[in-house]
């Protein structure tokens, strides 16, 4: 007997872009940083989700000074942030010797928890879920 086919779940996508903004540190890191609202309504079946398009050099991520992982070059990078937040929020990316232009890339997205659909996509193709191969 053939099993139904599963349904899956596209997760929704909330773009971080503009309002970043840029320092160049004395010790030659970068550090990009955002201010972003908590998503209106998140289920307790969901968890919010902060990915990347690959990154241009090697580096750390942090959501509300809690470091939520390291990033590396030429890849994209996905991490679970629901536990970390607020109402007001504050991510930032600091990269160490970017050598090159960076299109801030990043998005949060409100996943179905369990849902792996879209994280072996990620994983898979190398590229973020919401861009073209």
């Amino acid at each position: 007997m053939a099993q139904p086919d599963a349904e899956i779940v596209t997760p929704h996508v909330i773009r971080l872009s503009g309002f970043w903004t840029r320092d160049e540190l004395p010790d030659g890191r970068t550090r990009f940083t955002r201010p972003f609202g908590q998503p209106r309504t998140l289920d307790t079946n969901e968890s919010a989700w902060l990915t990347s398009a690959p990154v241009p050099a090697s580096g750390t991520v942090t959501v509300n000074g809690v470091s939520v992982g390291e990033v590396h070059a030429g890849q994209p990078f996905e991490f679970d942030v629901t536990h970390l937040l607020q109402p007001r929020n504050r991510i930032v990316i600091e990269f160490v010797e970017l050598s090159s232009e960076w299109d801030e890339v990043i998005a949060m997205e409100i996943r179905q928890k369990g849902d792996a659909a879209d994280a072996a996509h990620f994983s898979e193709k190398g590229t973020h879920p919401r861009q073209s191969p």
